[in-house]
């Protein structure tokens, strides 16, 4: 009999091992899609606003291919490594980049600049941040 009763009790540890691998797994997946949501939309509002306003004059363009970079070699690591989260993120991660960077390439001609043209200053009428620069007077 007693070999019986130590039988039930190693199946008892066993299933309640189970149950906590399988909380900690569920924990893993919860932080891995919450990051990925993060990674998806943190480029979305800017995506809109460069849209909307058609202006790019702030957007670097290193930023832009740094984060195309990223965002295929995360994408290809999710697929090689078969992890959903990372792969869903950074398809919408490279979208956003890829339109971003269209839209840089579109607009930068287009964009309102300020500064100076060989030291003398410009005038420049920026509907966005309502700035005006006259030209000075000497």
């Amino acid at each position: 009999m007693s070999n019986i009763s130590s039988n039930d009790d190693s199946q008892c540890h066993c299933q309640e091992d189970n149950k906590i691998d399988e909380d900690f797994v569920l924990i893993h997946e919860i932080f891995g899609y919450c990051g990925a949501l993060g990674v998806s939309l943190i480029l979305i509002p800017q995506v809109l606003k460069t849209y909307r306003e058609k202006n790019v004059s702030g957007l670097s363009q290193t930023f832009l291919v740094l984060n195309l970079w990223t965002a295929c070699t995360f994408l290809t690591y999710g697929l090689l490594e078969h992890i959903m989260p990372m792969i869903i993120s950074n398809i919408i991660a490279l979208c956003s980049s890829i339109s971003l960077l269209i839209m840089w390439c579109k607009y930068k001609k287009i964009s309102p600049k300020i500064g100076c043209d060989n030291g003398e200053n410009t005038v420049v009428d920026n509907q966005y941040s309502g700035v005006r620069i006259s030209p000075r007077r000497t």
